[in-house]
């Protein structure tokens, strides 16, 4: 693989030291089996290494993501968050009412 693609997963493999869960399938002819003495005759060791560097690049990927949407959702958070101090600052000062469509009547 490309030193472009290993220092992401190395530098997720440092940062999570934790399990990792990785989903990946590795096809191999059963003709590349013929005659071969062990995993690394037959190209076994190949293909399993290539699909998992596969799987660690999508794993460090979802995870961006995850992180990118995150911060969406903070950012969505805190502008809500400051809306709504700012109609209870208004409120106080006299400038504003409430508005009664969030008020719950108490009877």
């Amino acid at each position: 693989m490309a030193n472009a693609l290993i220092r992401p997963v190395v530098a997720y493999m440092n940062a999570h030291r934790v399990r990792i869960p990785l989903s990946f399938e590795a096809r191999l002819d059963m003709r590349a089996f013929e005659g071969a003495w062990d995993f690394w005759a037959c190209g076994l060791v190949e293909v399993v290494a290539e699909e998992v560097g596969r799987a660690l690049t999508l794993l460090v990927l979802d995870e961006r993501e995850r992180v990118r949407h995150l911060k969406r959702i903070g950012l969505w958070n805190v502008q809500h968050a400051t809306k709504n101090l700012m109609e209870v600052v208004d409120f106080v000062r006299g400038v504003t009412e409430l508005p009664t469509g969030r008020m719950r009547a108490y009877a």
